[in-house]
């Protein structure tokens, strides 16, 4: 929940309904999972129940889930298969969130105390420790290295095709759908509360659990290592993961040398990687 920059927070102290509401994020994952076993009407029911909660919690969950459903019917279009339940997933949840904007939202007198407005990398300035007065050199390297560092974790995404028969679940495709989304919004979008983070925050949660499933499913086709060559590598990820929190914390923030150190910090777990 802490450290040096706030934009690689899993948890954030200051928001228990965006906490509250990934518990409800997963929830829908996993069942959608257990959907593609057994499709029922009660499974439809918790879906939209599901959706009620996730979007009640923190509203911004919205827009991430509907690109998901969207992504699982057009999937459904293409392959010729499936169609009846994306399309009845699509109406439980509509009619989630139509219930939610009558009757929970739209409450007389209270108002929004934030204008989101496009404002594209304005996140890393917030939650990054970055400034706009930096030259922009600096800040397109920043950029980059922010953002690697941030999907990261998503790496397990290069190996998609050695799962092809699981990446076209509805669960994988609405994780893709709903995570890539939430993604780019959080860099495309601001407001004075900062809340693109959560958007940010909820697409790596929605995406790491594909990606390492992606990483697990392809490992057990590899022959296995040699104990010593494992140990090694562990121990080098998180000598790396040490290396960053600690370089990191004795930096100050928003001088020009100090962002570009931050940036060849942020790349270490990169580096030794590969």
């Amino acid at each position: 929940c802490s450290g040096p920059i706030p934009l690689f927070r899993v948890l954030n102290p200051y928001s228990f309904s965006y906490n509250f509401s990934l518990i409800f994020v997963f929830a829908i994952l996993i069942l959608l999972f257990a959907i593609e076993q057994r499709f029922s009407f009660s499974s439809v029911l918790f879906f939209g129940l599901f959706v009620f909660v996730a979007v009640g919690s923190k509203v911004s969950n919205a827009a991430g889930i509907a690109i998901g459903l969207i992504s699982i019917f057009v999937s459904a279009l293409i392959h010729r298969k499936g169609i009846r339940k994306a399309f009845l997933l699509g109406c439980s949840a509509a009619l989630a969130v139509a219930m939610f904007w009558l009757f929970a939202y739209r409450v007389p007198g209270v108002t929004g105390g934030s204008t989101i407005r496009l404002d594209f990398g304005e996140i890393f300035i917030q939650k990054a420790n970055y400034s706009w007065s930096s030259i922009m050199p600096v800040l397109i390297f920043g950029f980059i290295a922010t953002f690697a560092m941030t999907i990261y974790p998503l790496s397990g995404f290069l190996l998609q095709r050695s799962v092809s028969s699981k990446a076209r679940s509805v669960a994988s495709i609405f994780a893709l759908g709903t995570g890539f989304s939430f993604i780019f919004l959080s860099v495309l979008l601001a407001d004075d509360l900062e809340s693109s983070s959560y958007l940010l925050g909820a697409g790596l949660a929605v995406l790491t659990p594909i990606s390492l499933r992606n990483l697990f499913s392809s490992a057990t086709k590899i022959p296995p290592l040699r104990p010593l060559v494992t140990f090694i590598a562990i121990s080098l990820g998180l000598m790396s993961a040490f290396a960053w929190y600690r370089f990191y914390s004795d930096l100050g923030k928003n001088q020009t040398s100090n962002q570009i150190t931050q940036s060849l910090i942020l790349s270490i777990p990169i580096f030794v990687a590969l």
